[in-house]
């Protein structure tokens, strides 16, 4: 998800990582305040000084708060994009191996939950 913000700021791609981190590993994260003490004081700085990140965080986290308190359902089209086998030809490649299994993490700790009530289709 973050990626496809930021692909091309490094720094941005490593606070979205870590914010990605973070939010699949505080299921009790009630506020983005909350959700980014898990934050470096690197990774806080960058997050205010730049809109688009600071933008991308709070979608984070209303995205996990979504899958964790309302009964929704998310439909990922073209999922395969996100394959390994997928990301072999003549072009770029869309995702990295770490990007890949980031992104899947991400979604199965939101919805493999429990406690969770969002679920994902693909």
């Amino acid at each position: 998800m973050w990626n496809l913000l930021k692909r091309s700021k490094e720094e941005c791609r490593r606070l979205g990582g870590a914010v990605e981190e973070a939010a699949a590993k505080q299921a009790d994260a009630v506020s983005v305040k909350n959700l980014t003490e898990a934050l470096t004081p690197d990774e806080r700085t960058h997050m205010a000084t730049c809109q688009d990140c600071a933008r991308a965080v709070l979608e984070v986290f209303r995205a996990k708060q979504l899958f964790q308190q309302r009964r929704v359902l998310m439909v990922w089209d073209n999922f395969e994009s996100v394959l390994p086998v997928f990301q072999q030809g003549e072009g770029p490649s869309l995702f990295s191996d770490e990007e890949r299994a980031r992104i899947v993490e991400l979604f199965r700790d939101w919805t493999e939950s429990a406690e969770g009530q969002g679920r994902l289709l693909i």
